[in-house]
């Protein structure tokens, strides 16, 4: 019996506008049935990664080098009009009865950062090629993005969050244009800097909407920002004149769901004297452009925790759709240190495969997984559904 799929129109993946990635409902399922899910492209065809998909296995493992997990590829998907394919993998607990412990997820979450961020790479073995576009699509508790930039982070930092209805992938290629309006639309002084942070709340770089965290701090000095100049910030950044925060509308739409951290709210509320409206620095020019930013050196383990929605929920019940094959293969428990791998096996032919092939030597066989590859020559389930975009709750 075909798996039922209108339970995921409510899913996160789901939802459709113009900046939502678009994935098919075979995907989704996929997605929906783990916890940790991540994917990447390779410029090489199906066929030939269907034939080595258990060696692809090993090379991730070996770069992420979590304990106690697995890898398993779930999701194999031709790329239109190229020879590459996207390559989605699950990371899960070697253990059938438990989850991925806490310890773990946070080395991975490390470990996913890094590799959004580009300050390392994913490498596999020659034969396939340099993987690209790293991406995360699914991280339990949510994922925290904090790009490179200059900041003193001994600093007590001033607090205020709101919604941009963009992926985290998104802001990053925009992220120096970013900083810079917003700092532009505060009136931030030549000695005050904005401190950037992007969460999603479901754990995807790649679906909107995005958190953005950012907290105003001194340039100079081991202070916060007097009294007085929390509360001008404050009504700055909620008055009636606040002009979507000055981000510009055409690259990062609308702002919305503004809040104050409890700092800033009692500023507003003291009755302390405000003081007299700083010169408004001169206004740059909004590029309309993407400006991809360079690194430069921060501290990067800094960690500030606010309330995140809480994650979808990842139970499902049914049969994977017919974009996907279910293959019941071998977990295989991977050690830390591994012999090379041996080269994989090229083909032209798109071969069915019934069983994995004879495990190597450092395989140890445990429980069965799940694994679902999209077959290269499949009609995708419909999925043409008409856009809806959540409500918005303006401050």
């Amino acid at each position: 019996m075909a798996l039922d799929l209108d339970f995921l129109d409510n899913s996160p993946y789901l939802l459709r506008n113009e900046n939502a990635v678009r994935y098919s409902k075979g995907l989704i399922w996929c997605i929906t049935a783990h916890e940790v899910v991540a994917s990447f492209k390779l410029q090489r065809p199906v066929s030939m990664l269907k034939a080595n998909i258990l060696q692809i296995e090993l090379g991730i493992f070996d770069e992420i080098a979590v304990p106690n997990t697995t890898v398993v590829v779930i999701f194999l998907e031709p790329l239109a009009e190229s020879n590459a394919t996207s390559v989605v993998f699950s990371v899960v607990s070697d253990s059938k009865s438990s989850n991925i412990s806490n310890t773990s997820l946070s080395l991975l979450r490390s470990s996913f950062l890094s590799l959004v961020l580009r300050q390392s790479f994913l490498h596999l073995t020659s034969s396939f090629g340099d993987p690209f576009s790293f991406e995360v699509l699914k991280f339990k508790g949510g994922i925290k993005v904090i790009p490179e930039q200059t900041a003193f982070l001994l600093q007590r930092q001033t607090f205020f969050n709101f919604t941009l209805n963009f992926s985290i992938h998104e802001l990053l290629e925009n992220f120096d244009e970013l900083r810079e309006q917003l700092k532009a639309g505060l009136h931030l002084t030549s000695y005050e800097n904005i401190y950037v942070s992007l969460v999603n709340s479901y754990g995807s770089t790649v679906y909107p909407p995005t958190t953005v965290q950012a907290a105003v701090l001194l340039a100079i000095g081991n202070r916060s920002p007097p009294l007085p100049r929390l509360k001008q910030l404050a009504r700055t950044i909620t008055g009636p004149h606040a002009k979507n925060l000055g981000l510009n509308h055409t690259i990062f739409g609308r702002v919305k769901q503004v809040r104050l951290s409890s700092a800033m709210q009692h500023s507003l509320n003291s009755r302390s004297p405000s003081p007299a409206p700083l010169p408004h620095p001169s206004h740059r020019h909004h590029h309309h452009h993407h400006h991809h930013h360079h690194h430069h050196h921060h501290h990067h383990h800094h960690e500030v925790r606010l309330a995140l929605s809480p994650a979808p929920d990842t139970s499902f019940e049914g049969n994977p759709p017919s974009g996907c094959r279910v293959e019941l293969v071998g977990k295989v428990k991977r050690q830390l240190h591994l012999a090379p791998a041996v080269s994989p096996v090229v083909s032209s032919q798109h071969p069915h495969i019934n069983k994995p092939p004879a495990p190597a030597s450092n395989f140890l066989p445990t429980a069965s997984t799940l694994r679902f590859v999209v077959l290269e020559h499949s009609q995708p389930p419909n999925e043409d559904k008409p856009a809806v975009e959540a409500p918005s709750s303006s401050p």
